[in-house]
């Protein structure tokens, strides 16, 4: 059994938080002492205000450091100044404990406040101080870093690093005894009198040759002629006139005004005064001279007797008409009738084909129409499977349909043609609505800045937008206001029994264990697991990690630090006064001191308690009802003090029996008495039996038959899951065994008669027959229900003694 404390007063207001925390502490006008709690409820919202061991007040709506189940601290009062969070291998819990001495074993250079290395730190890297920001910092020596007198900007084209032997010259008198010191390495242009072996005359140089410097060359320029070449006469290479060009195995097209344009059979060079070259191609009748152009100027004219009838064609029609012909059919021929070809045939009908562009759709023959007015407009267009809209809006390669499909049925559709991406709408009487959206997104978009009518997605059981609205609905909709665009991505499993969906800020949603008391490694920013705490370890906080994790730390002085230089909190612009405390104010974001004011629950009900039910029906109170704990139903409730049993004449009793295969039976409620309402966690058919024997009996009847005539049913009703049947019209229950028990035998079906295990079956009765130790009394319906179960008189003899 749950340990109260000796006084449990709960109180509520609608003041502020920081109002309500001022009144409530130790020196307020209304304070409180542990146990007792009290509620803020500011615009709508809930806060829970209670004291912690060191009479503060706290907030009970958030857990405190000390109120997780692996942190185990001391009274605030008693911890030392600078302590921190020690985990206790042992005890597998976080103690408080003085701050370890200070260590810089785990540590790096890198960790220092004055040292700043970069992500990467690069090979036979220098730690140089950056005077400008007042740190070390990580650099790469380079050759101006090296050079013994510096220069300004980056090294010019062409510069080296030059060795200058030459001694420095002091301009310092006092100078004049030390060591001479040489000017060293410096940046400069490279100078060419510091070469070596480097030409100093034109001697020096090497001599440039031409061709006929060559031994085996004989020429004089004075002789050469253009296009000359080089000729090998047995002894020397001479320069000589050219030879004639040797086409013998070459081919038209090497010439260079000759083009080939169609190489084929027949072609031939034909000059082109354009490009002024000649191109093989075919030649084109146009391109000769004097080629007939009418049948005039040809000399031979033909008839048709010059070819053979080798396709059978008519060659005398002498003694034929029209309709010897097969695709021929005229029949009552009459003026002005014209041959229109038909469905095969060549028929006879009036006039030429009709000019419909001015007539309407609804004139053809096989369209009907109707002229909207009285009725709606119907226009049905037999046989036809689509209806295109070609718009040259959306442009070329696009097809926009009214179309219906066998499978989908009737739909819109906007494809493009080359690969039939788009959006479509279909509805279908048995498929439903299938949307597609190949762009991944299906749009409600609306003007809530300017509206009150927000894009809403409903699901209905009936037709909520109907003048007299119809059945339920589940609706999502979207904020009044939007501060930002969310892409929400759902996970791919399912989650477990009680889990939540959580983001992890970026629109991953996962499913989150809810723990009911949680522990420190349980926080987003706390890591445990990666490396386990050890004994005599605190929590220290990684910032590469973005974590705090376990670890050792350094002496922390705090001596000379104050709460006001905490960034949340504010005792400069309120200054603190003799037993105030810290109470957070919502419109600063900060804790500042002050009092809390007293709450009044004079309007409040204990009914609002989320344990309590005093206004269900079979739950209101009467006159000298007390609170007791219903453990089957989970929470406080009216009832009379005195317990139920076997006994004589009570008031009433509730009892609840747990089935297992179905069956299970009532003791609390007595032998004999009257049912007033029958409950059940789990849909199910339930029937109370005087004897086991009955119920089984009763096992193979359907739900929808009555009982026969002392079958042994008590009574029975289907009861949905939570709820409550009232036993009406009267109904009085026995136990029919020999000798008599305290059971009530009772069975848990389905409504297609399978037994349900684990259903929580609960009875409410007043108890009306008492046993032999109190007397026996009779109910004047108790003793009907003995006599129409006795066999013979012997055995209603049996019966009244066992009771």
């Amino acid at each position: 059994m749950a340990v109260f404390p000796e006084r449990i007063v709960l109180k509520s207001s609608t003041d502020g938080d920081s109002a309500v925390a001022l009144e409530i502490a130790a020196d307020g006008g209304s304070s409180i002492v542990p146990g007792e709690l009290v509620i803020s409820r500011e615009d709508g919202t809930v806060n829970l205000f209670a004291l912690d061991a060191n009479n503060n007040v706290v907030s009970a709506s958030v857990p405190e450091l000390s109120g997780l189940t692996d942190v185990n601290l001391d009274a605030y009062s008693e911890i030392p100044e600078s302590s921190v969070l020690v985990f206790d291998a042992t005890a597998q819990e976080w103690v408080n404990a003085p701050a370890p001495p200070y260590s810089l074993e785990g540590n790096s250079l890198g960790d220092l406040g004055d040292v700043e290395f970069p992500a990467v730190i690069s090979n036979e890297s220098y730690l140089i101080y950056d005077a400008l920001t007042s740190k070390w910092v990580s650099r790469i020596l380079t050759l101006g870093q090296l050079s013994t007198q510096p220069y300004e900007g980056p090294p010019s084209e062409g510069q080296v690093m030059r060795y200058n032997a030459e001694i420095l010259e002091s301009d310092d008198p006092e100078d004049s005894g030390s060591i001479p010191v040489a000017i060293g390495w410096e940046v400069v242009k490279l100078d060419y009198a510091d070469l070596e072996n480097r030409p100093l005359a034109v001697s020096d140089l090497s001599v440039d040759i031409e061709l006929r410097d060559l031994d085996d060359v004989f020429y004089t320029t004075s002789s050469l002629q253009a296009g000359d070449v080089l000729s090998w006469d047995g002894e020397d290479w001479t320069a000589v006139n050219p030879p004639p060009v040797d086409i013998t195995n070459g081919f038209l097209a090497q010439l260079g005004n000759v083009t080939e344009v169609d190489l084929t059979s027949g072609a031939v060079p034909v000059y082109n005064d354009s490009n002024s070259t000649y191109e093989v191609k075919l030649l084109d009748y146009d391109d000769i001279s004097g080629a007939p152009t009418n049948i005039s100027q040809l000399t031979a004219d033909v008839g048709v007797s010059h070819w053979n009838n080798d396709a059978g064609y008519i060659t005398n029609t002498e003694g034929l008409e029209s309709n010897s012909l097969s695709d021929f059919n005229v029949s009552n021929a009459q003026e002005g009738q014209s041959l229109i070809y038909r469905s095969g045939f060549w028929v006879n009908e009036f006039g030429p084909p009709a000019n419909i562009s001015m007539s309407r759709i609804g004139e053809l023959l096989d369209v009907t129409y109707y002229q909207p007015g009285i009725e709606p407009g119907v226009l049905t267009i037999d046989k036809m499977g689509t209806l295109n809209f070609d718009s040259p809006l959306s442009g070329s390669g696009y097809t926009q349909q009214v179309t219906y499909d066998v499978e989908y049925g009737l739909g819109m559709t906007f494809l493009r043609d080359i690969d039939n991406s788009g959006s479509a709408v279909y509805v279908e009487r048995g498929r439903g609505v299938t949307l597609r959206a190949d762009v991944n997104i299906v749009r409600l978009s609306g003007r809530p800045s300017t509206t009150d009518n927000r894009p809403e997605l409903r699901f209905e059981t009936g037709d909520s937008g109907a003048d007299v609205g119809t059945g339920e609905y589940i609706s999502l909709k979207m904020p009044q206001v939007v501060s930002e665009s969310v892409v929400y991505y759902l996970p791919g499993a399912d989650g477990d029994v009680g889990d939540v969906l959580a983001t992890d800020g970026t629109g991953n949603l996962t499913w989150v264990t809810q723990a009911s008391t949680p522990a420190l490694g349980d926080l987003s920013d706390v890591d445990l697991v990666t490396i386990p705490p050890t004994g005599g370890e605190t929590l220290i906080y990684n910032v590469v990690a973005d974590t705090w994790i376990p670890g050792t730390v350094a002496d922390v002085d705090l001596s000379g630090q104050s709460i006001d230089a905490l960034s949340d909190v504010d005792t400069t612009s309120i200054v603190p006064q003799d037993g105030e405390g810290l109470v957070f104010y919502s419109a600063t974001g900060l804790w500042a001191p002050g009092t809390v004011s007293d709450v009044d629950l004079s309007a409040e009900s204990i009914d609002s308690l989320a344990d309590v039910d005093t206004s269900s029906e079979g739950h209101i109170p009467t006159d000298g009802q007390v609170l007791t704990w219903h453990e089957s139903m989970g929470h406080w409730m009216p009832m009379d003090a005195s317990g139920g049993g076997g006994g004589g004449a009570s008031d009433m009793v509730v009892d609840s029996a747990v089935t297992a295969a179905g069956h299970a039976s009532f003791s609390a409620i007595g032998k004999t008495g009257i049912l007033v309402e029958i409950g059940c966690d789990v849909d199910a058919w339930i029937t109370l039996y005087p004897t086991a024997a009955a119920r089984s009996a009763d096992t193979g009847r359907l739900f929808d038959a009555d009982p026969a005539p002392g079958s042994g049913v008590l009574s029975e009703a289907y009861i949905e899951a939570g709820d409550f049947v009232l036993a009406t019209p009267g109904t009085v229950y026995f136990n029919n065994d020999f000798p008599t028990a305290d059971s009530i035998y009772v069975s848990a079906r389905t409504s297609d008669g399978v037994l349900i295990d684990n259903a929580n079956v609960l009875v409410t009765a007043y108890p009306g027959v008492t046993g032999p130790s109190s007397g026996v009394t009779f109910s004047l319906s108790s003793l009907k229900s003995v006599v129409a179960a006795s066999s013979d008189f012997a055995d209603f003899q049996s019966r009244i003694a066992a009771l």
